[in-house]
């Protein structure tokens, strides 16, 4: 068995958590980082259900950001979807508004949550994953029209491209970074995710 809900044991192999919101808000990067750093030697689940609309905690910008900063956090699991009973209607219950905007946290994350990312938000004024070669870097801001990228560690100029996580998947080519500190400054305020290197 590899965990169960409400079920805490030292030779599980997922460590979990219950509660569907944090008093009414979205658990935070905080909180997740803190989880994953009490036990490194398995991953971490939020094992309560965050349905859409649930305490109404789970929005749609609540629930897109908080997977952006679980996986930012360093990879906190978490449950994900629908049930009528927190929506306000009778079955089916209505689509998530926006559908795209998860669609474009998949893609974006496809092939670019790396096994040995590490968090290195020293490098920046948001959020950051780097590999420890820095060969491929992460960067992460919300409301913001540009984000600050300390790229010294890479040993060469490497490629680059922009999202915005509040629309349809669609890279922005920002060009080859040099490995110096630096701001890329985008066309408008929006929650911006920045991948440097090679991905593929």
């Amino acid at each position: 068995m590899l965990w169960a809900r409400d079920r805490y044991h030292d030779e599980l192999d997922a460590k979990s958590y219950p509660d569907s919101s944090d008093n009414g808000q979205p658990f935070s990067y905080d909180d997740a980082v803190s989880k994953l750093n009490s036990d490194p030697s398995r991953p971490h689940l939020y094992e309560e259900r965050f349905f859409y609309m649930r305490d109404d905690a789970w929005t749609i910008e609540n629930t897109r950001r908080a997977i952006w900063h679980y996986t930012l956090a360093n990879g906190m699991g978490a449950w994900w979807g629908f049930y009528y009973q927190y929506t306000g209607t009778t079955l089916p219950p209505p689509p998530y508004p926006n559908p795209e905007q998860l669609v474009t946290v998949n893609q974006f994350w496809a092939n670019r949550f790396l096994l040995d990312m590490e968090r290195a938000n020293s490098l920046t004024d948001g959020y950051c994953l780097k590999t420890t070669t820095n060969d491929n870097y992460v960067f992460y801001k919300e409301d913001t029209s540009s984000v600050q990228m300390n790229l010294s560690g890479m040993a060469t100029a490497l490629p680059a491209i922009a999202v915005d996580a509040k629309l349809g998947y669609a890279e922005i080519d920002i060009g080859t970074l040099s490995p110096t500190s630096q701001t890329w400054n985008a066309p408008y305020v929006s929650d911006w995710a920045v991948a440097v290197g090679d991905f593929d």
